[in-house]
């Protein structure tokens, strides 16, 4: 069970709602599983995906008839065959804007999370570049699957997952 912390006042010199954990990423070297503890942090990260969901693409809207038949039709409040303005959603340049955006932010979100100094070597100086910083992330053998991981252990960081938060509220 969670620690219950009562707050009597908020300070700016206190960052109390600043989160931090461990994401354990899986690797395998020469045969042998490895668990890779990297420290994260929450602080920045919603603040980033309000500014970064502001570049989200739209997709194009199109002039549609929609019949009886049609799903839509009822929800509408149709009474007869009509043309409407609707959200092309399978448009493709439009999926393919939102898959970049999409993995974008997820890069976003792991570049503000990540607690801890990105150098090119152990001596360097830390890199502050986003887009060196990425390559450099790949270069050392961040899959698509570390990524991921990533992403969803940041998230979790002040995020509820429905079990704990009921367990919690006991």
């Amino acid at each position: 069970m969670a620690e219950i912390i009562s707050i009597e006042e908020l300070t700016e010199d206190n960052p109390i709602f600043k989160s931090t954990g461990i994401s354990y990423l899986k690797v395998t070297h020469d045969g042998k599983e490895k668990k890779m503890a990297i420290p994260i942090q929450s602080t920045g990260v919603a603040d980033a995906i309000d500014s970064f969901n502001k570049k989200r693409p739209t997709a194009p809207i199109v002039n549609k008839v929609v019949k009886p038949s049609d799903p839509a039709y009822k929800e509408l409040g149709l009474t007869k065959k009509q043309h409407v303005k609707t959200f092309d959603l399978t448009d493709e340049v439009y999926l393919e804007e939102l898959e970049t955006f999409q993995a974008d932010l997820g890069l976003k979100i792991i570049l503000m999370g990540l607690n801890l100094d990105l150098k090119k070597t152990k001596d360097g100086e830390v890199i502050e570049d986003p887009d060196e910083k990425i390559k450099v992330l790949k270069k050392i053998g961040l899959t698509g699957e570390h990524f991921t991981q990533l992403v969803q252990d940041i998230s979790a960081l002040t995020k509820w997952e429905v079990e704990k938060e009921e367990s919690f509220l006991d």
